[in-house]
């Protein structure tokens, strides 16, 4: 997924004219797939785990840092506080209130992190030592001074 400014895809369209209702607004996200055939990957296949804790197990973690593995299911900015939802396919969720969300961070945060890039959907992100704060009713992960943050663009 990739963030661009353009005219809407006709298919988005013809899908909004027979029904599509995810969102009135004309910019919402769009996401597709593209297959290959040349063998290329966008991310490197990782085996090696046993220090990462999957989103599913997270409840168990409240109140301790972890590490994560995931992708970035969703970015909102609203001034200079940026929220980020994740996932790694192992947990299920229905609404955004059930999800696993980074509480807000200023930007200027994640400047002094190294992260001066726009944060985008569908991109993969490593947390080491993250504090799990919350788990009711989503589960909330806040990130500390000592937190490292890796993004894969």
């Amino acid at each position: 997924m990739v963030r661009c400014f353009w005219d809407i895809p006709k298919i988005y369209e013809y899908l909004r004219m027979h029904g599509l209702r995810k969102a009135a607004r004309y910019d919402v996200p769009f996401t597709y797939v593209v297959l290959r055939k040349d063998g290329s990957t966008k991310y490197k296949i990782e085996g090696n785990h046993n220090h990462y804790i999957e989103l599913k197990d997270l409840r168990q973690y409240l109140d301790e840092q972890v590490n994560i593995k995931a992708i970035i299911r969703t970015v909102i900015e609203k001034g200079e506080n940026i929220a980020i939802s994740l996932c790694d396919g192992s947990l299920c969720v229905d609404s955004d209130k059930h999800a696993v969300w980074i509480k807000p961070v200023k930007k200027e945060q994640l400047r002094r992190q190294g992260i001066y890039m726009p944060i985008i959907a569908a991109e993969k992100i490593t947390l080491r030592k993250v504090k799990v704060s919350s788990v009711s009713p989503g589960i909330v992960l806040e990130i500390q001074d000592n937190t490292e943050i890796e993004i894969d663009y």
